[in-house]
């Protein structure tokens, strides 16, 4: 009984020292993470101007520091942008010439209230999302559950909230 468990032993330290030696030979000559690359900037040669072309977001409006000087240094208390202290330099700004942080989910910012109002009166809604199902389930389901039926609430702002939420149901299934 007693060389069962040295051979145990054994073949646990062995495992262990063979697995670290596998790791670090695989880190060494695979990974090489200590190996410096150049990398290429595809992008090192175009101005401000052709990069807002390609993408909503650049340094000018994912920089929060600069975003908050852009408002409040160089432009007045009614937005217009004040020349002597902007130097010409580029502000952080939307279509509508407001100035605009990139936050992800907020890139509706960045569009003109002519674009936004296309947009939010298009309720665009896709069939491959999640949310689009089970709103429409939600809808369904509240056509046979009361929603507030719990408090006691009132009919009229229970058949209001109902019907909403048959509205947006539809126009989810309609698009």
């Amino acid at each position: 009984p007693e060389s069962g468990w040295a051979l145990k032993f054994s073949l646990i330290v062995l495992t262990f020292a063979a697995s670290g030696l596998i790791w670090v030979t695989v880190l060494h000559f695979l990974v090489r993470p200590w190996r410096r690359k150049d990398v290429q900037d595809d992008n090192r040669f175009h101005s401000v101007d052709q990069i807002q072309e390609q993408s909503i977001y650049t340094w000018l409006n994912v920089n929060p520091v600069f975003v908050l000087k852009c408002r409040y240094y160089f432009q007045d208390i009614n937005g217009k942008e004040i020349r002597d202290r902007s130097g010409g330099h580029p502000l952080s700004i939307g279509k509508d010439k407001n100035v605009v942080f990139f936050q992800i989910g907020k890139q509706y910012l960045f569009l003109s209230r002519k674009q936004r109002k296309f947009l939010f009166k298009k309720s665009v809604v896709s069939s491959m999302e999640f949310e689009t199902w089970f709103e429409f389930i939600l809808g369904l389901w509240s056509m046979f559950i009361p929603l507030n039926s719990h408090a006691g609430g009132d009919d009229e702002d229970e058949h209001l909230l109902r019907s909403e939420v048959m509205a947006h149901s539809r126009t989810a299934w309609s698009n």
